[in-house]
């Protein structure tokens, strides 16, 4: 669990920072199935080729290729109709070539070059943010599940080409890893001439499956906790339990099938991932409220080392973790 609160605070942290920021986020957008590229380089070397003193993991330097697919850029403020003007530069692909650095202590990232298959939006960065944007033909096959991780791009400056074996799983980075040190940056650094800039953002920790996992546990638990003891095949001591609190709206068997209904409603709705925040919260205190009623009517599920108690702690240790890897709700937009 530490891991996790350590992992976690890194985004939260940048999160915050962003915010506080009047007049930030500028933009919102997606970044889809990134693939990480690293190679270590000889720190001298490197760092004549950059205007940013390099930030070091243990001594030592790397330089990151990074592919993406970027979908759905649009201004925080504008609604709709910014969306819309958008559109010509919402989505495309994009291959950058980052070095590690630090500026007044900040650590960060500094785009030695970037590769985007839009041609507008090559027009645009330099301008607007000091972006060193090439075109390129890019094309992305980044589909872990079917075993595919493929990309080329090809420009007049070269031609670039990876293929890998996807991993079966996905984890956390570890706090203090080197992989940590290259992913969990929120900071970016570009130098256009003499003229030096930043710009911040934030994204969700990029290992996501230990919250999928969580959640869609949880889900598959309300599914089953409902279709089955409440209303295919209802349980005798479940109706004595409903029938002794007291809760009855027309008959205990009544009470518990509509129960089941709500159940397997919310279950989908986890494994949906819908407002995950919410979702969670909702769980841990609906189960909260059962086992208070369930303790008071059978004292005994209490020293049950099998019972519904054990049980309901193992699934609100899964929404502590869907908590807090999901992404906390998006600041409404005033425009």
């Amino acid at each position: 669990m530490n891991e996790t609160i350590a992992f976690v605070n890194a985004s939260g942290q940048a999160r915050h920072r962003l915010l506080a920021t009047h007049g930030e986020p500028l933009f919102h957008a997606r970044w889809d199935r990134a693939v990480f590229i690293h190679y270590e380089c000889d720190p001298e070397a490197l760092q004549k080729c950059l205007p940013f003193p390099l930030d070091l993991y243990n001594g030592r330097a790397f330089v990151s290729v990074v592919a993406f697919t970027m979908q759905e850029m649009r201004p925080r403020l504008g609604g709709p109709i910014a969306a819309w003007l958008f559109k010509p530069i919402a989505t495309h692909r994009f291959l950058n070539v980052r070095s590690y650095v630090k500026h007044k202590g900040e650590p960060g990232i500094y785009f030695m070059a970037e590769w985007l298959s839009n041609r507008l939006s090559v027009l645009l960065g330099p301008v607007t943010f000091g972006l060193p944007y090439r075109f390129g033909q890019i094309e992305y096959w980044h589909n872990p599940d079917a075993g595919e991780l493929e990309g080329r791009i090809a420009s007049t400056y070269g031609a670039f080409e990876y293929c890998a074996l996807p991993a079966v799983e996905f984890d956390l980075c570890e706090p203090g890893s080197v992989t940590e040190f290259l992913l969990e940056r929120y900071t970016a650094y570009t130098c256009a001439g003499d003229r030096k800039r930043f710009f911040r953002v934030w994204h969700e920790p990029w290992q996501q499956t230990i919250k999928i996992i969580s959640r869609i546990a949880m889900g598959l638990v309300w599914l089953y906790e409902g279709l089955i003891p409440k209303i295919l095949f209802l349980r005798s001591d479940e109706v004595d339990l409903v029938r002794r609190s007291g809760v009855i709206w027309r008959t205990p068997e009544w009470t518990l099938q509509v129960l089941g209904i709500a159940q397997i409603a919310f279950g989908i709705w986890l494994i949906a991932g819908w407002a995950e925040r919410f979702a969670v919260a909702i769980a841990t205190a609906w189960m909260a409220v059962l086992i208070v009623l369930v303790a008071g009517v059978n004292p005994d599920m209490l020293t049950d080392p099998y019972g519904a108690l054990i049980k309901d702690l193992c699934l609100i240790a899964c929404a502590i973790t869907v908590w807090m890897l999901a992404p906390p709700l998006e600041r409404p937009d005033s425009g």
